[in-house]
């Protein structure tokens, strides 16, 4: 929730404007004993991220799309109903 909600986070910065990247392994939701060790609530945040607001990608691909020139193709997984598809 601090990366969609707090000043300056996705939520902010798609509204001014921003199509918001979250590197999914770089990020941990508060997860509880009973799903911490497949991520499931930082998995539900991160889907929810990309069904409103922004896309998330791995730190490698991430990295990897800065060897090459900086561009980063991501998969569209959701119809989105607020943002664009591209």
């Amino acid at each position: 929730m601090c990366l969609i909600f707090k000043p300056g986070g996705i939520q902010d910065k798609y509204d001014g404007g921003y199509l918001p990247i979250v590197v999914r392994d770089a990020t941990t939701g508060s997860e509880n004993t009973d799903m911490i060790e497949d991520l499931r609530i930082t998995n539900a945040f991160i889907d929810q991220i990309e069904m409103l607001w922004g896309y998330s990608e791995t730190s490698a691909k991430f990295l990897d799309s800065l060897e090459s020139g900086g561009n980063l193709m991501f998969a569209c997984q959701y119809l989105r109903l607020n943002k664009p598809m591209e």
